[in-house]
């Protein structure tokens, strides 16, 4: 419930040429930091084929190069960090966009 109130949230301020939906379908994924190789937990708050809002379990630097997969997953997806915004719930979003628009493949490889 709380997830789709922040959805709502972010789509009454919506300015993309692409609407994002809510990633509620989407399971958790995987983020790597290009330059580090670290990695960490992100829940996805929503989605479109040129973006994505992911609400990490760390904080990811602005500008940062990441890579996105399924937590069983191998197929990788590029995108770099955008923007970072508070949710209401106080909870850090941010909006990355991706390397190349998605593909049939990319979505359903994310779950």
């Amino acid at each position: 419930m709380e997830r789709r109130k922040d959805a709502e949230a972010a789509q009454s301020e919506e300015r993309r040429n692409v609407t994002r939906r809510p990633g509620g379908t989407i399971g958790p994924v995987l983020v790597e930091l290009a330059f580090t190789a670290s990695l960490t937990v992100a829940i996805v708050h929503d989605i479109s084929v040129q973006g994505i809002g992911l609400v990490p379990e760390e904080e990811v630097p602005l500008g940062t190069s990441i890579t996105i997969q399924a937590m069983k997953g191998s197929r990788r997806i590029r995108a770099d960090v955008r923007h970072v915004r508070m949710l209401p719930n106080g909870h850090l979003l941010f909006g990355c966009e991706f390397c190349h628009a998605l593909t049939m493949e990319d979505v359903l490889s994310l779950g």
